[in-house]
C-alpha cells in the first residue's frame, strides 16, 4: 500500500538515497529531478570532460570506479596499475573526468 504525505514530509519509503533530515517534500523533488536529469544527460553524452555532478549521483564511489576501469579498459591495462588522484585544474586531457560543483574545505 503506498501512502502519501499531505503534510509536506518526505515518506520513509522514499529514502533510498541519504538527504539531510530536515528536507521538505518540495525540496526532495526538486533534488531527485536534477539528479534524475544529470543521469539522463550522462546516458547521451561520451565526452567526460562535460563535467559531473558527483554528489548528485546516487552512488557516486560506483562513478569513481567506473572512470576507473573505463581508462584501464582504453589502454589495456590493469586496475592495479592505476591510482587515482585530483588535480585541481582544467583539462582536456582524454583520460580525466570533470566533477563539476564540489567545495573543498580545509578543516
Amino acid at each position: 500500500m503506498t501512502t502519501y504525505s499531505p503534510l509536506g514530509i518526505v515518506p520513509k519509503h522514499w529514502l533510498k538515497y541519504k538527504i539531510a533530515g530536515n528536507t521538505s517534500l518540495a525540496q526532495y523533488i526538486a533534488d531527485l529531478t536534477a539528479r534524475l536529469g544529470q543521469l539522463e544527460d550522462l546516458a547521451k553524452e561520451t565526452d567526460t570532460s562535460k563535467g559531473v555532478w558527483l554528489g548528485g549521483l546516487f552512488q557516486p564511489e560506483a562513478y569513481i570506479t567506473a572512470t576507473r576501469q573505463t581508462v584501464a579498459h582504453q589502454n589495456g591495462w590493469s586496475l592495479e596499475q592505476l591510482s587515482v588522484s585530483v588535480t585541481l585544474d582544467q583539462t582536456s586531457d582524454k583520460d580525466a573526468f570533470v566533477i563539476e560543483g564540489e567545495y573543498i574545505r580545509h578543516t
